[in-house]
Order: C-alpha cells, then sequence, then structure tokens
C-alpha cells in the first residue's frame, strides 16, 4: 500500500510539473520570439520526466512527453541551431523525435532510454553553447 502511495504521489507531483510547463510553454509562444535556450531547459525538463514515467513503466506518458519536446521545443530551435551547427541539429532532431521514441515503443530497457537520453542532453549543452553566442 505505501509503495502505490509513494508512486501515485509522485505521479500527481510530476503531471503537475509537466501542467506548469505546458502553461509556461502557451505563455511563451504567445510571445513574439520565442528564446531557444528557453526551450532547450523545457526539453531538458522534459526529458527528465519522460525517464520517470519510463522507470515507472507509464509507457504513454513518457511516449507523450518526448513528443511535447519534439513538437512543442524543439522545433523552435531548429532553424537557428542548423544555422550554426546543421549536423548537430540533425543528429539530435533524429534522436529525439525517431530514436528515443522508437525505444519507448519497443519498451527497450530504461538503460537504453537513459542512455540516449544523456547523449541527447550532451548535444542540448552543444546547442546551448552554439545558441548562447547569439545573445
Amino acid at each position: 500500500m505505501n509503495n502505490l502511495f509513494y508512486t501515485t504521489v509522485l505521479s500527481l507531483v510530476m503531471l503537475l510539473a509537466l501542467f506548469s510547463m505546458q502553461v509556461y510553454t502557451v505563455d511563451m509562444a504567445q510571445a513574439e520570439e520565442k528564446d531557444p535556450l528557453t526551450n532547450i531547459s523545457i526539453i531538458r525538463q522534459l526529458l527528465n520526466l519522460t525517464l520517470f514515467e519510463y522507470n515507472n513503466m507509464n509507457y504513454t506518458g513518457a511516449s507523450d512527453l518526448v513528443d511535447i519536446a519534439y513538437i512543442d521545443n524543439f522545433e523552435f530551435i531548429e532553424e537557428p541551431l542548423e544555422k550554426q551547427d546543421e549536423e548537430l541539429m540533425e543528429t539530435t532532431e533524429e534522436m529525439i523525435r525517431e530514436k528515443l521514441s522508437g525505444l519507448i515503443d519497443d519498451k527497450s530497457s530504461y538503460s537504453e532510454v537513459e542512455s540516449l537520453v544523456n547523449q541527447i542532453e550532451e548535444n542540448l549543452n552543444k546547442a546551448e553553447v552554439l545558441l548562447n553566442k547569439d545573445n
């Protein structure tokens, strides 16, 4: 019973965090121009939530979070990142949109998903440095 309660409470906390990020994303979408560094920060948060949900075997939730990371956030950094490093942009896009989604759909091991998320994080770090030069 305690384990179920703990898992339920953690899931609710994660959902509240996700909701607040979605509201924040909607607010940002209304802004005249989205800051790519903000999108990178949101992508990181969504990837961490993805790992949490995946570890709790919530594969649908994990998949939805990856979709939000890609559609609502990565797509907004594609153009500025492509200007700085097209290969980094294409590689990171493929890692999020195809590879991570595929691992989740296949219900691969947690360590495989975590390893790919770590690689994506490394690419996001590189992207952040490149895009920070523009600011």
